[in-house]
């Protein structure tokens, strides 16, 4: 899974670098510009790409949900099961 909250050339130098059946998870727009995904890439690596707004899900589930959410995350990098990899582009 790959987080974008560049869009633009970063989202598309990002995704040439992704794993077939990679999810994009876009959550901003620091560049202004839209999400460029090549066509080829959709199919050929099966990228699938979706748009997250964390203000949205944050205002619209309870407090349960939420803490449910941060838990599991704790304890996927607890595990190890998610890493962050950094990678950007000078604009």
């Amino acid at each position: 899974m790959l987080l974008d909250c560049v869009g633009g050339q970063a989202t598309k130098d990002m995704v040439r670098l992704a794993s077939k059946g990679a999810q994009v998870v876009v959550y901003g727009s620091v560049a202004q510009e839209d999400v460029r995904v090549p066509p080829f890439l959709l199919v050929f690596k099966d990228i699938h790409v979706r748009g997250f707004w964390r203000t949205g899900w944050f205002n619209s589930s309870t407090l349960e949900e939420r803490t449910e959410f941060l838990d599991e995350l704790v304890r996927l990098i607890v595990r190890t099961k998610v890493t962050s990899h950094v990678w950007c582009r000078v604009f």
